[in-house]
This record gives structure tokens, C-alpha cells and sequence, in this order.
């Protein structure tokens, strides 16, 4: 479920970010005053945190940023210039509009945060994946201790027949077979 945003907090966080960011590309100040001046366009303007696929997308930069200063999607294609960007907003101005925007602290500021639209049980099941991957992994790694365990006791007996030392052979082999009858944890 995507979140409101009203258009005086999108309008309001526009004004600040060109307040407060030097951007890589300056003709995209354009851009930002046609969504600023326009209540409609505002409206189809959805704050993302990854680019849309098969949605118009515009992605802009800040000066201490490492991305490219503007780049906008749009049918499967990509284009670095504004111009086209221009066009579609005075030629589809009822169409969603998603931006990316890339600056330092994005990650921790809560004004840009509180307008991304997120779908909150996307984020779920990524967090589930997540959580799977990570049992899974220590699942692995436990396995391959073990082996690894396995291994240097083999070796172990191994020199120990080599040596006909009885007693550690014995004690190596019941350590062995007791590795081989525990389970994991996962």
C-alpha cells in the first residue's frame, strides 16, 4: 500500500533540497520548478528509492554525490539530457512521475524518508529472504566446519595408526563417530 504525501510536503521538501544541494547538473533546476509551479504535476510525483521499471523515472543528483547528475527513464529507455523529460511533463502531465533522488545523508534524512513511497510488504519479504539467506549461510558454514572437523580427526587417526597408538586411536574414533551422530541446531 503506497503512503499519502500531500502536495505542500512534496512542493515544501523541492524548495529545501534546492536550498540546501548544489546539483551536478543545473539545468535540472527546470525540472524541480515544474513540479514546484505546478499543483497537477505535483500531484503524479511519487518520491521513490530505486528506479521504476516500466515507469517514468527521473533521477537526480547532488554535487557530492557519486551518481550521474540526471538521468530519466522513460519506455524501457534511457536518456541523460532534460529535454525529454520537459516534453513528457507538458505532454502527459497526467502521468506518474517517480524521483530518485541522490545526496549525501539520504539514507538518514527524515524529510527526504517521510516521501518515499515504499511498499511496505515488499520490504517484508525481503526481510524474509534475508533472515532465509542468513540461516542458510550459517547452516553452510556450519557444515564445512564440521567437514573440516571431520578431516583433521581422520588425519589425526590416520597418524595415530601410523604410530599404533591404541588408546588415541580409540579416543579419535569416538570423537569421530560422536561428530557424525550430532544434528544442527538449524
Amino acid at each position: 500500500m503506497k503512503k499519502w504525501v500531500s502536495n505542500d510536503q512534496k512542493r515544501n521538501f523541492l524548495t529545501w533540497f534546492l536550498q540546501q544541494h548544489q546539483l551536478k547538473n543545473k539545468e535540472v533546476k527546470i525540472v524541480f520548478d515544474q513540479f514546484i509551479r505546478n499543483h497537477h504535476l505535483l500531484e503524479k510525483l511519487h518520491f521513490t528509492d530505486h528506479i521504476v521499471k516500466n515507469k517514468k523515472t527521473i533521477v537526480i543528483s547532488s554535487y557530492h554525490s557519486d551518481e550521474p547528475g540526471f538521468l530519466y527513464y522513460s519506455n524501457n529507455q534511457k536518456y541523460e539530457h532534460i529535454s525529454k523529460v520537459l516534453d513528457d511533463l507538458n505532454t502527459n502531465p497526467s502521468t506518474s512521475y517517480y524521483l530518485l533522488l541522490n545526496f549525501n545523508g539520504k539514507s538518514i534524512n527524515q524529510r527526504y524518508l517521510s516521501l518515499v513511497e515504499s511498499d511496505t510488504n515488499d520490504r517484508f519479504q525481503e526481510y524474509k529472504r534475508f533472515v532465509q539467506y542468513e540461516k542458510d549461510t550459517n547452516q553452510m558454514i556450519d557444515e564445512l566446519l564440521k567437514q573440516q572437523n571431520k578431516d583433521a580427526i581422520r588425519q589425526k587417526i590416520d597418524e595415530a595408526l601410523d604410530n599404533r597408538d591404541k588408546v588415541l586411536f580409540n579416543k579419535l574414533v569416538s570423537k569421530l563417530h560422536e561428530l557424525n551422530e550430532q544434528k544442527n541446531d538449524f
